[in-house]
């Protein structure tokens, strides 16, 4: 029998740290209003955490089942899924 190898947290960060950053990116852009109060709202939230474990999950189960794609970035960069590259069409 062989032993389980089971990652650290920073390794699994270290993994997916693009695709994370490339969430935060998208959280800070879809946290932006005309309204200032729902910005500083949204800010107050994103600061307190726990908005980053679902997208973690996402992208651990993707990768494991040899799904994954790099997410697009709002600069345009990665790979996004065909939902948001088609919805632009």
């Amino acid at each position: 029998m062989s032993a389980l190898s089971i990652a650290t947290a920073k390794e699994v960060f270290d993994l997916l740290r693009d695709d994370l950053a490339a969430i935060e990116e998208e959280f800070t852009r879809q946290s932006a209003s005309e309204v200032d109060v729902i910005t500083d709202i949204a800010q107050y939230l994103m600061a307190g955490g726990g908005k980053r474990i679902r997208p973690l999950l996402l992208l651990l189960s993707s990768k494991g089942a040899g799904l994954h794609q790099p997410l697009a970035h709002p600069s345009g960069r990665g790979g996004g899924d065909a939902a948001h590259r088609d919805a632009g069409a």
